[in-house]
């Protein structure tokens, strides 16, 4: 009786968090956070904030003409001056992150690299990744600066957008802020922010480098089912825990993630006892990424199944890793375009355990990772941002005379070739010099390397 209370709770749940995403229920969000602002006594931020919250949601919905009208609000100059100087539209998250940000004029900032220096001919190219790089840019007064000497990329982390940091740089140059999309509706639903924001073609899952993969064979394969997602509540892991009561006990689960809204690996394995799960689970929670790659190498089928994400970079991961993934059909993820009859599964809910299963079958034919180094991948992904921004610049009469350093992503945004980092160091110090912009070096997260199983007696999987 526990286990058929367990089940219902998590199908309620489930619907419940469909229904939160569906097109409906931003349209109701969208008009709420509306309203709200339109209400007397409200202080001019609480206002402002109630605006970016709709225009969040309506940038995304037809007609467009609410969200270009909302746009039109916020990207006024003196609006778009309040929403720097006051940190509108900031979360928390966003605040703390920016916490080394300089004073008037000079900042510091991470998970960003210059690929190619300024010259006569043409402007650098600077990639951003996170909005509240930018924001903090925009907030202390340097990204105007930074705007005349190079094209700005920036890299999107969630779809629907943040689109108030869109709107903090309406008005401060004559090119636009390009912006790297995290889902492929994200092109439409910029077009609301012209000529401020122009949209470009990659996904930040589209900057994986597969050679740091290693390459094992398919039959040298010991982990039959792979989920890579922190242990928070909206990744869902319910959803696997539901799927693997009509899967065979003897699979090797394997789950890897971080501590999140006060959930750890615990949680999440008393929620696998709770429905029942017989097959053996390994949870790692803090590894490091090279320990990711290695497990993602092993495994036969890869789990994608948030309701909605950015464009989730662990997809890519997998397929570079030459592993299948299983997802659900209606969920909302960047990468999800990715997979197809030679890189995975989409399925509906009724049909995901079926999907696993068909993949855990036939894994041993299908190539994700020669699919994604042909579509996609860190060579392909900058030698597209290349031309796209090589397009714009002649368009406006510029000549790009030198070329743009690769870029590949782990973790953070990195130099595909090691040697760029010491050709472009000039650039970086140009950047520092003559805009304000000091480029903090990444330091990875601590890892701890725990390890928690769900029946301990059994033998599990090991790094080594």
């Amino acid at each position: 009786m526990a286990r058929k209370r367990t089940t219902i709770r998590f199908l309620l749940v489930w619907w419940l968090d469909d229904l939160k995403n569906s097109t409906v229920a931003y349209w109701f969000n969208g008009l709420w956070h509306y309203l709200r602002a339109t209400l007397p006594g409200m202080s001019a931020d609480a206002r402002l904030e109630l605006l970016a919250q709709a225009l969040r949601r309506f940038a995304y919905l037809n007609p467009r003409f609410i969200g270009e009208h909302l746009w039109k609000g916020l990207s006024a100059p003196a609006v778009a001056a309040d929403i720097r100087a006051r940190r509108i539209g900031w979360s928390a998250r966003d605040k703390t992150q920016c916490g080394t940000g300089g004073s008037q004029g000079y900042s510091s900032i991470g998970a960003s690299v210059v690929l190619r220096a300024p010259t006569a001919a043409d402007k650098g190219v600077l990639y951003i990744s996170f909005e509240y790089n930018w924001m903090e840019l925009a907030r202390s007064g340097c990204l105007a600066k930074v705007m005349q000497q190079f094209y700005v990329v920036g890299a999107t982390s969630w779809s629907p957008t943040n689109v108030t940091a869109m709107a903090c740089a309406a008005g401060l140059a004559e090119d636009p802020l390009f912006l790297g999309i995290s889902h492929f509706a994200d092109i439409k639903a910029f077009r609301v922010a012209r000529p401020t924001i122009r949209p470009v073609s990659q996904l930040a899952s589209d900057w994986i480098d597969t050679s740091e993969f290693p390459v094992v064979e398919k039959s040298a394969r010991d982990i039959d089912i792979i989920m890579i997602a922190h242990w928070a509540s909206w990744k869902r892991h319910a959803i696997l825990f539901h799927a693997l009561a009509r899967l065979p006990s003897s699979l090797n689960i394997v789950l890897i993630g971080r501590d999140m809204d006060g959930r750890t690996a615990s949680t999440v394995l008393d929620e696998a006892t709770s429905f029942g799960v017989r097959q053996q689970i390994t949870a790692f929670t803090d590894i490091n990424a090279t320990a990711v790659r290695k497990l993602l190498s092993r495994a036969k089928v890869s789990l994608s199944l948030a309701a909605r994400e950015g464009s989730c970079v662990g997809v890519a991961e997998a397929l570079a890793a030459d592993c299948p993934v299983a997802c659900l059909r209606s969920s909302h993820i960047g990468s999800l375009a990715y997979i197809n009859e030679d890189t995975g599964r989409r399925a509906s809910r009724a049909r995901l355990s079926a999907a696993v299963s068909e993949l855990l079958e036939c894994y041993r034919d299908m190539h994700p990772r020669a699919w994604y180094e042909f579509h996609s991948g860190c060579w392909n992904a900058s030698r597209r941002l290349e031309e796209e921004l090589g397009i714009y610049a002649m368009s406006k009469g510029r000549r790009p005379d030198t070329p743009m350093a690769p870029l590949k992503w782990t973790f953070v945004p990195a130099y595909a070739r090691a040697q760029d980092a010491q050709r472009l160091l000039p650039a970086r110090e140009f950047l520092e010099r003559e805009c304000g912009v000091k480029l903090l070096h990444f330091v990875p997260p601590d890892s701890r390397d725990r390890m928690t199983t769900l029946w301990p007696a059994r033998a599990g999987i090991t790094l080594s």
